[in-house]
């Protein structure tokens, strides 16, 4: 997944919608008539007539041409040939195939061609609008650099989406990809092919809140500065609430932390070291056989979600080798993999070491569920979003060697201590209840 998905990250808990699906600046710029008409125009194929929207005070260079096909109105200067690099806003949506993936896939055509992808929103699923005759679309943002002129722009946009195999049968019908320009820096552009800032944009939810989570102080409408984009979510009518979307695996249904009847998820541990609080170690040497039958009884205990652990995280356990680590943890994921009884169930690896987590995502894992939040490892955000895999974020102070020593409880007693070893297995416990919780909420790391 695409690694600016962090954060983004494209599928993070976020407060709940109430608006309708589907559908600050203090002094107004103000353009005044420079003395300058009758510079030269750049030499390009397409000739539009540019003004620029300035600060009070500023002079305007005004061009014009009898080949003029559209109108911009732009806060930059790009007639004199200079190469310049701006910020733009690319809606994201599909609803055909693996919605997640071919977003993905997108973002990372955008890179390649060097439309550099610097933030994404969360994805939010919603009901399609106009033609409401198709399945639920996966819709988010992308906010990008770029030095391409807003129709090449355009123009590439449109190449990868052919690239990726959309073809446009019913107009705004089923697609795997959507790709528009919400808005190009400041600028306004109006011809028979593009209008920024994107006409929709006050009228669809599902355009609006994944801009927010981007911009939500930003206005989009140079005659009215006053009102910014969290303006405009909040005016739209009362609707059903959107959730964001976090893709768990390829085969099970992803997570919709904001939808009221969601189903719950459950995630069964399974400890493969000898120094476990919450197993004793039993499964750390056992035999592939006494494992199945472990795997099978979570299962049909409900788990959805088996959570594979070969480094203990407690407080004061020594750390191992990642070579021993990945010793005890590859060969499970491989046999949860190899279980027929296992074939809907998401299979998470619990590390904070990049190599183990590539190895075992390799092997069939979904999910890498790291303690630290790839503080431990400045290799695991990159890894994990090159191998586009879901990733489990945790906060954890320090290291697991040192963490007892961080924790500071002002006002207790030594009564409220009880004995380290207790402590020890308190923290432990917590740490298992954490993840439980946190993994209704990943974040997608996308790359």
């Amino acid at each position: 997944m695409h690694s600016r998905l962090t954060a983004g990250v494209l599928a993070r808990a976020a407060r709940p919608s109430a608006r309708r699906r589907g559908a600050g600046s203090t002094d107004a710029p103000r353009a005044i008539a420079s003395r300058a008409v009758g510079a030269v125009l750049p030499s390009s194929a397409a000739v539009c007539t540019r003004r620029r929207i300035l600060p009070r005070g500023a002079d305007l260079l005004v061009a014009s041409s009898s080949r003029v096909s559209s109108h911009r109105s732009y806060a930059g200067c790009g007639c004199r040939g200079v190469k310049r690099t701006t910020t733009a806003y690319i809606a994201l949506g599909g609803n055909l195939g693996d919605r997640v993936a071919e977003i993905e896939r997108a973002c990372k055509e955008m890179d390649k061609r060097g439309i550099k992808v610097t933030r994404t929103s969360s994805l939010w699923e919603t009901e399609p609008m106009y033609v409401t005759d198709q399945d639920r679309f996966l819709n988010g943002v992308c906010e990008v650099e770029t030095e391409l002129e807003p129709m090449a722009l355009l123009d590439e946009l449109q190449s990868i989406e052919r690239d990726l195999g959309r073809r446009k049968l019913i107009d705004k019908g089923p697609r795997n990809i959507d790709l528009d320009i919400l808005l190009y820096g400041d600028e306004r552009i109006s011809n028979e092919r593009l209008t920024v800032p994107h006409i929709g944009i006050p009228e669809r939810e599902f355009v609006l809140r994944p801009l927010s989570e981007l911009i939500p102080s930003k206005s989009i409408d140079p005659s009215k500065p006053w009102k910014l984009v969290q303006d405009y979510l909040n005016d739209l009518p009362v609707g059903e609430p959107l959730s964001c979307v976090t893709r768990i695996s390829a085969h099970g249904a992803p997570l919709t932390p904001l939808t009221p009847n969601r189903g719950t998820r459950l995630m069964a541990i399974l400890n493969l070291t000898p120094d476990s609080f919450s197993d004793g170690g039993r499964h750390s040497t056992a035999a592939a056989t006494d494992l199945s039958a472990t795997i099978l009884a979570m299962v049909r205990g409900g788990a959805t979600i088996i959570d594979v652990g070969g480094q203990s995280t407690a407080p004061g356990r020594p750390e191992v080798s990642a070579e021993e680590e990945a010793a005890r943890v590859l060969p499970v994921v491989e046999l949860i993999r190899s279980m027929p009884a296992c074939r809907d169930v998401a299979v998470s690896v619990d590390t904070y070491r990049a190599s183990v987590a590539a190895a075992a995502v390799a092997r069939g894992a979904d999910i890498v569920n790291d303690v630290s939040a790839g503080t431990l490892d400045a290799d695991m955000l990159p890894t994990v979003g090159r191998l586009g895999a879901t990733i489990c974020l945790m906060h954890m102070r320090g290291t697991p060697r040192t963490m007892s020593s961080l924790a500071d409880y002002p006002g207790a007693g030594p009564q409220s201590r009880y004995h380290s070893s207790r402590d020890s297995a308190l923290a432990d416990s917590r740490r298992v209840v954490a993840v439980m919780v946190v993994v209704a909420v990943v974040v997608v790391v996308v790359g």
